[in-house]
């Protein structure tokens, strides 16, 4: 939900509700949401770029069994 909420797929695109939902999968254990906060946070589009919490996100979510978070983390 919280990907749909941020690119707008099939819906309008909700920066409030995307952060929410993604807080929401994350502290539920969700994997995906490990590479998507990392890259928002990588990526500086919708919010300060922030490298340090990207490369957190990313090593979270090789921890939950991530392999897009692990080629991420490749890249640092």
């Amino acid at each position: 939900m919280a990907e749909c909420l941020l690119n707008g797929y099939g819906c309008k695109i909700n920066l409030d509700s995307f952060w929410k939902n993604a807080k929401e999968a994350y502290d539920k254990g969700c994997v995906e949401v490990c590479y998507l906060l990392g890259s928002v946070y990588r990526d500086g589009k919708i919010c300060a770029r922030d490298m340090a919490k990207a490369k957190a996100y990313f090593e979270e979510g090789v921890k939950r069994g991530s392999k897009q978070c692990k080629d991420a983390l490749a890249k640092f």
